[in-house]
């Protein structure tokens, strides 16, 4: 994933849920500072990580924005409560997060895939049957011992934590008791009262004469804050300690493969990045074809010397003929309805492609202008068909459905048929990828196909990250917002070469 736009999908989260994300942590560690609204992540998360980080980002966020007005002091008595509790609304926010973009729940799947498998845990049978039960109810299915399966799926169990988000939904606290009471004899927790943590205390009753009253005889064991990225489900420290350690390890937020690609846009202007783009097509497309002419008939006036000195061979050299190859990029641009939605931003995404394609029409114009190279380009659409335009910009607008197959296969069929270029052929998509899987497989073979003869690069417009056309067609080329969208042009272009 680029930097940048896993830098725009936090600034969207934030926003959304008024919270101020820093990125100012070691590797692998993060925390939430509740009071101040600050969610404080690591500098350095690893490409192969991204969207397990997205997920474990949003699941705090939404901890912020969603669970302050829960009566803790109301509710929770002791460690048993706390962590039932927190098992209940971990649920509750994850629903508000798959709700707040499209293909959150592959945000989500990667980190459960890659990171959580509960077979390794150190914590009890409880514990991580509970941690299994969240996962379970969200729609996943972690690695788990059967004994835990059994559990974790148990029809009591589910109806209790549904049941106990309603509650706290509608702010029924006697009811989300009652809940929280039958999960706890569920679990065989009602003859044991393990005492709240420090920690936990001063969460709940802040640090005034009340929450010190509290901590009066308590023991240590602090032990290993999941939040921090540490936690590792070891069996150490308090139970929602251990709970997060399972449910948000610290790998998450690791390193993995090396960092994300691109820079993070934060010393890179709209001018720069725009000079790097005309260089970059300078490169793609100067080809020229070089033609020699033997026989030694053109005099080479940079040696008339050779007439004096009798070196006569010397006097005439072979005549070489350069000539600029012409090369040809067909703007294919999803003209479908749903292309009026807007992005991350709220800009509707057929304007977004529209100032894109202008974009890369003016640096096109600079590269034939100062390069005198032998570029021509067109601008296509689709909707349900395949469609030419006179005139673009004018007629560009979204309407009807979406069959990028029909439209792919008019335009690599018009551009393969263009016998005036002998240079480079390249088909740029812009689409949204509101399309069938079976129009992405579809996609894919003219691509393999026609790949001797035409580039082909598919930015997806608003498309969901992680889902079947990014992970098969578009890759990181995804514009999310208007902000991103020089940054992934720049990164597109780069690749083509």
């Amino acid at each position: 994933m680029y930097r940048k736009t896993f830098e725009v999908i936090a600034k969207y989260v934030a926003g959304r849920y008024n919270v101020k994300i820093v990125f100012d942590q070691p590797s692998g560690q993060a925390h939430a500072l509740l009071k101040e609204n600050e969610l404080h992540l690591p500098h350095n998360i690893g490409n192969s990580n991204a969207l397990s980080a997205l997920a474990l980002l949003m699941h705090e966020a939404a901890h912020l924005a969603h669970s302050k007005d829960i009566p803790m002091k109301e509710l929770v008595k002791d460690q048993e409560d706390h962590l039932i509790l927190n098992a209940i609304e971990d649920i509750r926010v994850d629903f508000r997060n798959f709700a707040l973009l499209p293909n959150v729940n592959e945000f989500y799947k990667q980190l459960v895939k890659n990171h959580i498998d509960l077979t390794k845990s150190k914590a009890s049978k409880e514990i991580t049957a509970l941690c299994g039960s969240i996962l379970y109810q969200e729609g996943f299915k972690p690695k788990a011992t059967e004994e835990v399966r059994k559990i974790m799926e148990d029809a009591t169990l589910q109806d209790n934590l549904s049941y106990g988000q309603n509650a706290i939904d509608y702010g029924n606290w006697e009811d989300l008791k009652k809940h929280m009471a039958a999960i706890r004899k569920f679990l065989n927790m009602n003859k044991q009262s393990t005492p709240l943590t420090k920690k936990q205390i001063i969460a709940i009753f802040g640090e005034g004469k009340e929450g010190k009253e509290k901590m009066k005889g308590q023991g240590k064991g602090d032990g290993e804050d999941g939040k921090d990225g540490k936690g590792k489900g070891s069996g150490t420290g308090s139970m929602t300690d251990q709970l997060d350690g399972l449910l948000r390890p610290g790998s998450g937020y690791g390193t993995g493969d090396g960092p994300m690609v691109g820079s993070d846009g934060a010393f890179v202007g709209e001018l720069a990045l725009e000079e790097m783009t005309t260089q970059q097509f300078k490169e793609l497309l100067c080809m020229k074809e070089r033609k020699v002419i033997p026989d030694g008939q053109v005099l080479n006036t940079d040696n008339l010397t050779a007439y004096f000195t009798g070196d006569i061979e010397d006097l005439f050299k072979e005549e070489i003929v350069i000539k600029n190859k012409k090369s040809k990029i067909m703007f294919l641009i999803d003209a479908s309805g749903s292309m009026g939605s807007g992005l991350l931003d709220g800009k509707p995404r057929y304007k977004v492609v529209g100032k894109a394609v202008r974009k890369l029409i003016s640096v096109l114009q600079e590269v034939k202008d100062t390069e005198s190279i032998d570029i021509s380009w067109e601008v296509c659409g689709f909707a349900s068909y395949y469609e030419e335009y006179a005139d673009w910009e004018k007629e560009y607008r979204p309407h009807g459905g979406t069959n990028i197959e029909r439209g792919c296969s008019g335009a690599f069929d018009k551009l393969s048929k263009d016998y005036y270029v002998d240079g480079k052929r390249i088909l740029i998509v812009f689409s949204d990828g509101d399309v069938r899987p079976d129009e992405i497989d579809a996609i894919k073979h003219m691509i393999i196909k026609h790949g001797q003869d035409i580039r082909t690069l598919i930015v997806g417009v608003g498309t969901a990250v992680g889902g079947k056309m990014a992970r098969t067609i578009t890759g990181d080329n995804i514009i999310l917002s208007e902000e991103d969208a020089n940054v992934v042009l720049f990164e597109t272009v780069k690749s083509m070469l």
